[in-house]
């Protein structure tokens, strides 16, 4: 049923429907349905197409792989007979992905809408446990566990032979956890920090991270952006790249106060995660800008402490967002449904560019970004790189004079260096924004 206030129900299938209005966008109506199956001790739903909804529902201390299609009479318990607990973290609508465990370890599984699954885990010597968290495609991504920790991993079929490692070398661990038609999302750590990190189909991988000293992680993508979250001032922030470190955008909702917040799916041009506000997790989704911020946790009854979105979807008309919410902590989850009509969706917003410097062979010393230090005895010094994105130029500083460089996706300039130190900042501009500058500092002795 229907109802248009906030109070609370005490059945467990509940519809409560309320009318927002808040800039930029023009008033929505929000429906939330309850999916928390009877007798669950806890259920989050991960994904959403427009039709069904996947995660799991805990029964007896097991969580078992769920699916719904759009209700809570829907609920299908898919735990195959075999396993001794499962989850699924993605779905086509036809096949849905995560993992069917054999005692304690994860197995990389896909399913196809009941118990049966293909099994993915690749029968590697020191591979122990394996997920699949996101698919494009006929390419799946996830992870496997090794002795030595988490290692990225894609499948490209669905036989166990297709899988394909990414692990960087050298790498304390890695992960994916978001793929698009060309490249995959998710983590590195180098032996501290976790960096936000984005592939294309092999080993190599440009780190994203906007600050190398904190945390930052890639949890969803399109095919033209990346999404998670970044630290910024000791808090994560939700976060979108257009893979590059330097097209960072920092979406911590200003509107509604949140001291952090982190996106975990994005179509592109929607992102559905969560925002902290009076200290709680609120879901929510954002329109690609940070102020954009939709507080869905508004339209929940208001015993419900706590909320977060995990997925989106949307067919310009209707929007289903995928999640989860508790009236006590994060132990006591029940899985959640927004939708949500009359929506203005904006087309996917141009990419802010990405600007690198790359090294001469005779200037060595001048790293992919960051700052950057050589020593020369030249009085003048070329300088050169690329550009990504939509770029219409390239400027640069050097001291308190500036200039425009030579092209855009390849650029150049001849740096006037006087004696001393000299500090040159490239800056890429376009209609989507300006790259963060980067920074290079020359000696001239």
């Amino acid at each position: 049923m229907k109802i248009k206030s906030r109070i609370a129900l005490p059945s467990a299938s509940l519809a409560l429907s309320a009318m927002l209005a808040a800039a930029p966008v023009l008033a929505q109506t929000v429906t939330v349905t309850n999916l928390h199956p009877a007798g669950a001790s806890q259920s989050v739903a991960y994904a959403t197409t427009g039709t069904q909804q996947v995660g799991y529902a805990t029964f007896d201390n097991s969580q078992q792989a769920a699916i719904w299609s759009g209700t809570l009479e829907s609920f299908q318990d898919v735990n195959p007979d075999d396993a001794s607990a499962s989850v699924l973290n993605a779905t086509s609508g036809e096949k849905q992905f995560g993992a069917a465990y054999s005692d304690i370890f994860a197995r990389a599984a896909i399913f196809s809408g009941g118990k049966t699954y293909i099994p993915l885990h690749p029968t590697i010597s020191g591979v122990t446990a394996s997920v699949i968290t996101s698919y494009a495609g006929n390419t799946r991504g996830g992870y496997v566990i090794t002795v030595g920790g988490l290692r990225a991993a894609i499948w490209t079929g669905d036989t166990d032979q297709s899988y394909i490692p990414l692990h960087p070398t050298g790498a304390a661990a890695s992960a994916i956890y978001a793929i698009s038609s060309t490249k995959q999302g998710g983590i590195v750590n180098n032996g501290g920090t976790i960096h936000a990190a984005l592939w294309s189909g092999g080993s190599q991988y440009a780190d994203l991270n906007p600050n190398t000293e904190a945390p930052s992680r890639v949890e969803a993508m399109s095919e033209t952006q990346q999404a998670g979250y970044a630290t910024v001032g000791g808090a994560p922030h939700a976060a979108i790249w257009a893979d590059t470190a330097g097209s960072f955008q920092d979406l911590n909702p200003t509107n509604v106060a949140a001291s952090d917040s982190h996106i975990y799916a994005t179509n592109g041009s929607l992102q559905a995660g969560t925002a902290t506000i009076g200290g709680r997790g609120h879901a929510g989704i954002w329109l690609g800008k940070r102020d954009s911020f939709i507080d869905l946790h508004a339209f929940l009854p208001a015993d419900y402490q706590i909320s977060e979105a995990r997925g989106v979807w949307t067919d310009g008309t209707t929007t289903y967002v995928a999640g989860s919410a508790s009236k006590s902590d994060i132990s006591h989850w029940e899985a959640m449904l927004w939708t949500v009509t009359s929506l203005e969706i904006p087309p996917p917003p141009t990419p802010v560019p990405g600007v690198t410097v790359t090294p001469k062979p005779a200037a060595p010393g001048i790293a992919l970004r960051g700052k950057a230090r050589l020593t020369t005895t030249r009085p003048k010094l070329a300088i050169k790189g690329s550009a990504t994105g939509v770029v219409t130029r390239v400027t640069y500083r050097i001291g308190k004079k500036s200039g425009v460089a030579t092209g855009t996706a390849g650029w150049k300039f001849l740096a006037k260096l006087k004696p001393g130190r000299n500090k040159i900042t490239v800056t890429a501009h376009g209609p989507g924004g300006d790259s963060a500058p980067v920074n290079v500092a020359v000696t001239r002795k």
